[in-house]
């Protein structure tokens, strides 16, 4: 979303002065989901929502950096959510759907263009049918999901699909892309997404990423001021930054 992010981040390799809720929990969640699929797949027994809870917050524990959060937020208050949308995964029929998990978790590369370095990706759940592959990614969300916004980040997983394929060289093609959105929510709903195929919006992905690597390679990393500034870790090093007064640990910080 701003090149001189990437920059601070990636080039000069600056020390971010937060991590952001979002992301955090966004992550601890993660962990929690793929824990319940890594026991389907060792044929152990799933962790009581007890231990996902402790799996949870241990998690969210694991950051050195303060957390940044909105001024909607503390961290009890995210620990309780989070308990709440762990009990509502495990009560849905996501939590153990049809098939054999085969990837949790796991990196897929591949080259998609030869004029782009190889792409890698993470795959959060892949589980293999009769037919053959579904790919599954899942999403926390502040509210529910329309169509249009299963479109709008569909992209990204149908070149996830597409890397997967090419990577399995025929064992079994991706026959299903779906998003699981659970919502953070006083009570949550979990929502199954089917993502329809269309090869075109991969190739409108490989064409954004090709342009957003020429501008890696030409060395220029404009500021693009504006909400996102909010949540950026690099904001107080940058001068062009707005709208940067968030809470960090529960204080104020210009």
């Amino acid at each position: 979303m701003c090149p001189r992010a990437f920059e601070f981040k990636y080039v000069l390799k600056a020390e971010p002065n937060f991590v952001s809720s979002s992301l955090i929990f966004g992550s601890a969640m993660h962990e929690a989901f793929a824990q319940v699929h890594t026991s389907q797949l060792e044929g152990i027994p799933i962790p009581t929502p007890e231990e996902l809870n402790q799996r949870l917050s241990n998690a969210m524990n694991s950051t050195l950096l303060p957390i940044r959060y909105t001024k909607t937020e503390s961290a009890t208050q995210l620990h309780s959510l989070g308990g709440r949308m762990i009990d509502a995964f495990l009560a849905s029929p996501e939590a153990q759907p049809l098939g054999t998990p085969v990837c949790i978790e796991d990196r897929v590369s591949g080259i998609i263009d030869p004029l782009i370095p190889p792409i890698e990706g993470k795959t959060d759940f892949v589980r293999s049918t009769d037919e053959g592959l579904i790919l599954r990614d899942y999403k926390t969300t502040k509210s529910k999901w329309n169509p249009d916004k299963v479109e709008e980040a569909a992209p990204q997983l149908r070149l996830y699909a597409a890397l997967l394929d090419h990577e399995l060289d025929g064992w079994k093609k991706v026959v299903g892309i779906e998003f699981v959105t659970v919502t953070k929510a006083k009570t949550p709903i979990v929502q199954l997404h089917q993502v329809h195929s269309r090869p075109e919006s991969i190739g409108a992905c490989v064409s954004q990423i090709g342009e957003v690597w020429r501008g890696i390679e030409s060395g220029v990393f404009p500021t693009r001021p504006g909400w996102p500034c909010k949540s950026c870790p690099f904001a107080s090093q940058c001068p062009a930054a707005i709208g940067t007064h968030s809470t960090v640990d529960g204080a104020d910080e210009p």
